[in-house]
C-alpha cells in the first residue's frame, strides 16, 4: 500500500495527530490494532488476539461489548475507543480504573458518547478499531467536545486530554447481517 494512503487513512481514523503528549512514553502508532497490547472485546462475538482483523457479522455487536485488557497498571486510569469507518465514534469511556478491565464491564463509568452498534452495508466489511489508552490522570467528568461522532478525530482528543497511546486495541472487519425469527 502506498505510504501517502497508509498516512492519510491514519490521519482521517484520527490515529495520528500533529503533537504527542509530553507524559506518554509509547512509540509510534501503529497502522493496524492488533499490533497493540491485546485486548479482548465479547459481544454476541468475542474478538481477540487470535482473530483479530477478521470478519463478523453485525448482528454480534448489537449491546455493549464488555472489554478485558490484562496488561492494565495498578492505580491507572484508562480511555476506550471504538471508532468505526468516516472516522464515526461508535463509543467513548473515560476514567477506566485497572481493576474494570478485570470483568470488562465500562458501562458505569464516564460516557463522553454513549454505545451505538455499528453501522454497516449489505455487501461491505468495514474496519472497526477498538482502542485502549492511558490517562496520566483521572479526566474531568464534565461535558467532552460536545458530542461529536461524525469525523472525530481521536488523535486530537487524545492530546488535549494528554493521552497515551494507543496502547491496547484490536482491529475487526464488520459486516451487515440481519436475525431472521
Amino acid at each position: 500500500m502506498d505510504k501517502l494512503l497508509i498516512l492519510t487513512t491514519l490521519l482521517l481514523k484520527g490515529i495520528l495527530s500533529q503533537e504527542q503528549s509530553t507524559n506518554c512514553t509509547s512509540g509510534g502508532i501503529p497502522f493496524n490494532a492488533c499490533q497493540l497490547s491485546p485486548i479482548v472485546f465479547i459481544s454476541g462475538v468475542t474478538v481477540n488476539e487470535n482473530n483479530c482483523d477478521g470478519s463478523f457479522p453485525s448482528t454480534g455487536f448489537i449491546t455493549a461489548p464488555r472489554i478485558l485488557f490484562d496488561t492494565a497498571e495498578e492505580g491507572a486510569y484508562y480511555t476506550f475507543a471504538f471508532i468505526g469507518p468516516g472516522p464515526f465514534l461508535n463509543w467513548l469511556v473515560v476514567n477506566i480504573p485497572d481493576c474494570a478491565f478485570l470483568n470488562g464491564t465500562l458501562t458505569s463509568f464516564p460516557q463522553v458518547a454513549y454505545y451505538i452498534p455499528p453501522l454497516t452495508l449489505f455487501g461491505v466489511d468495514f474496519i472497526f478499531d477498538a482502542l485502549v489508552y492511558k490517562q496520566s490522570q483521572k479526566l474531568s467528568d464534565e461535558e467532552f467536545g460536545g458530542g461529536q461522532r461524525v469525523f472525530f478525530n481521536m488523535g486530537d482528543f487524545a492530546s488535549t486530554n494528554s493521552l497515551c497511546g494507543p496502547i491496547g486495541g484490536l482491529q475487526m472487519r464488520i459486516y451487515f447481517s440481519v436475525v431472521v425469527k
